[in-house]
């Protein structure tokens, strides 16, 4: 028989009852009673438990009792010993070199995967950048087609929208204070959340001004009509559309601007740099400077008959538009603002929310009509959309906001949103497995 630790024969062999090895018995308790466990797999294991492999009932030749150390049978014997003890010494070199190895080939594997990681994450950065640059020779080379207005912007309010649209990334604040059980008895025409020192701060308006809930703040404002409130994503301003389709810049300070009435506003959005304001007619968005209160772009929405909302993506350079199509359905649509193109189309509700994640992987839509949660994903790397991935049942919700982060999302493989469904908040987790 050949022992598995020394890989010669042996004529008194013992086998482990743990990993049914075979062993020479002297090198096997030698091993065992100092390592007290199994030479192959590890396991625990005693001089006891080793058994000993009979000869099939023939006599077995003992040695004879070693004389002194003075003979060439003591001698060999001293010999066998060092042998032993050296083919154990090489077994634990091997066994721990096949470890070494493992641990270097997993060490070498997170090294690659590291680099790889890091060398996509600069590639979507420098794609990003490039993007953000095209959309700037994009919206420098558009024609102007409003004169500045009188009313001119403080330089200090100018250079604190310029400051910021210049940034990397805008630090949009997120609401710091647990409103949800906290009411008040006055109504207003709309309800935005101001943006300042990283909170936010909820703001009723109205004809009488700005207040800002739950305190005695605030801010005069002499407006005839309110429809709809547009916060900064980062700064203490908010855009206010009207009836008499105008749109209004105002702060802490008061309005900083008016602008002349326009053919129609059906929606409206700020985006993410903070400078560019967003107004939807019926057959185009109307992209303005927010700094010299020009319309530096124009985008083209063909099929549109009505618009009902608007937004742009953090990634800077998509617009989602929703609306109702010529051809009496409702539709979501993605363009791209860098070159004024549409990149997808997803069918919906003509009066459909929507919420797009940080990352602008995850796109979820509530079909009002429907009443159902669908959950679209992109793939940057084909650059595709993959439709109703997940569908839901919920209500018709007035309201659709992305609580989940893009780590979270890859973390969790779910989605987490938050809709308002009458007077109640509701959250949905949606699971992409």
């Amino acid at each position: 028989m050949i022992c598995a630790l020394s890989g010669k024969e042996t004529s008194d062999a013992v086998v482990s009852p743990k990993s049914g090895g075979i062993f020479d018995r002297k090198l096997a308790e030698t091993y065992v009673s100092t390592a007290g466990k199994d030479p192959l797999n590890d396991e625990p294991l005693n001089v006891e438990e080793l058994v000993r492999i009979s000869s099939g009932g023939l006599p077995i030749a003992t040695q004879p009792a070693p004389a002194a150390f003075n003979s060439i049978p003591t001698m060999l014997a001293a010999f066998q010993n060092e042998w032993d003890a050296m083919a154990l010494e090489v077994f634990a070199l091997r066994k721990q070199l096949h470890s070494t190895r493992q641990e270097l080939s997993t060490a070498l594997y997170k090294c690659e995967a590291a680099i790889r990681v890091a060398a996509r994450m600069t590639r979507e950065k420098e794609e990003a950048q490039q993007a953000l640059h095209q959309i700037a020779e994009t919206f420098a080379s558009g024609t102007k087609s409003q004169e500045q207005n009188d009313v001119t912007m403080e330089p200090e309010t100018t250079a604190n929208l310029e400051e910021t649209a210049k940034q990397d990334s805008v630090a949009i604040a997120k609401d710091t204070d647990d409103f949800s059980r906290r009411k008040t008895e006055k109504k207003f025409d709309a309800v935005a959340f101001l943006h300042e020192a990283g909170s936010a701060k909820p703001v009723g308006v109205d004809v009488g001004g700005a207040h800002v809930l739950f305190s005695d703040e605030t801010f005069p404002l002499s407006i005839e009509t309110v429809r709809q409130v547009i916060a900064h994503p980062s700064e203490p301003y908010f855009v206010i559309v009207t009836n008499d389709q105008r749109w209004v810049l105002a702060g802490k300070a008061g309005i900083i601007h008016t602008s002349e009435p326009v053919e129609s506003i059906l929606a409206a959005d700020i985006h993410v740099d903070g400078a560019l304001l967003g107004l939807a007619s019926a057959h185009k968005v109307d992209i303005v400077d927010l700094t010299s209160f020009n319309t530096v772009s124009s985008i083209s929405l063909t099929d549109f008959t009505q618009v009902s909302k608007i937004s742009f993506a953090l990634n800077g350079y998509w617009l989602l538009v929703g609306g109702k199509m010529e051809n009496g359905l409702g539709a979501v649509r993605i363009y791209d603002l860098r070159k004024s193109v549409l990149v997808h189309s997803f069918e919906a509700s003509a009066d459909a929310e929507f919420a797009i994640d940080a990352s602008c992987q995850a796109l979820v839509v509530c079909d009002k009509t429907q009443q159902k949660l669908m959950v679209h994903l992109y793939a940057k790397k084909g650059k595709k959309w993959t439709e109703n991935v997940h569908v839901e049942e919920c209500g018709a919700l007035h309201a659709l906001h992305m609580e989940s982060s893009a780590e979270e999302i890859q973390s969790s493989k779910t989605v987490k949103v938050m809709g308002l469904l009458e007077d109640e908040i509701v959250h949905y987790a949606i699971s992409l497995e």
